[in-house]
């Protein structure tokens, strides 16, 4: 199973073992047209990609692993029917977190991008680039002063919290797009790869 499905926050709760003489009150279900924000956290082996879907069923991909992880990502894609990728967020450029990206923007139609104002001089970046060249897409440059948020469903809260534009971080790392996601009353602190100074 190459990812693991969260549902938020109208999950299911399962009931506690009780002994057989006490009937446990019944667990409330929430109703099935309950929208949800859906996190697909998919096994890329090393490194990272998280899948989100909106309760109004928008789409944003974080990150993509190494380009030998494509397989796992294109295959929750496919079995989830998503031909379209609404927001493609590549946290910093390193292969672990964006070596499947040139195979995501060939293979899906991708509304917009975002990614720190950071470069590297590997292939994998090399190779991200010359994709999102090729698919004519412009890249939305994150950081917390000029991008406080990302408009991506309207019942959604996408936050960016890091990077800065003033700090002049020591390593990619920490250039890392930090993101808080935010609906209902539950969030999700997404980190990349940040260290202690892009926290």
């Amino acid at each position: 199973n190459p990812f693991e499905d969260i549902q938020l926050p109208g999950f299911s709760q399962i009931a506690p073992s009780v002994s057989p003489s006490v009937s446990p009150a019944p667990t409330p279900e929430p109703a099935e047209d309950t929208p949800t924000l859906d996190v697909y956290v998919i096994d890329v082996g090393q490194g990272d990609s998280i899948l989100l879907i909106s309760p109004s069923g928008k789409t944003m991909l974080i990150d993509s692993g190494e380009s030998t992880a494509m397989y796992a990502v294109r295959s929750v894609l496919k079995s989830l029917k998503i031909k379209k990728l609404d927001a493609v967020i590549a946290t910093h450029p390193h292969s672990d977190h964006i070596g499947g990206m040139p195979a995501i923007i060939r293979t899906f139609e991708v509304g917009a991008v975002y990614m720190p104002d950071v470069s590297s001089n590997s292939a994998s970046y090399s190779d991200m680039v010359s994709a999102l060249n090729g698919a004519s897409l412009r890249v939305n440059y994150l950081s917390a002063d000029r991008t406080p948020s990302i408009q991506w469903d309207e019942n959604v809260t996408v936050e960016v919290l890091s990077p800065f534009d003033d700090v002049a971080y020591d390593s990619i790392n920490n250039y890392s797009a930090i993101l808080r996601v935010s609906y209902g009353g539950t969030s999700l602190l997404l980190t990349g790869d940040a260290e202690g100074d892009g926290v």
